[in-house]
């Protein structure tokens, strides 16, 4: 298994969560430093 995968999906799930709810956007802003591309 890829770790950076893990990461990956750890991000996606994060940021699809982040849309519903607007307090964990700081999720997303940790993915982007840590320079994983989530789209």
């Amino acid at each position: 298994i890829n770790p950076t995968a893990i990461l990956k999906n750890l991000g996606s799930i994060c940021r699809a969560i982040s849309l519903i709810e607007p307090q964990y956007i700081v999720c997303i802003q940790v993915n982007d430093v840590v320079g994983l591309s989530i789209i």
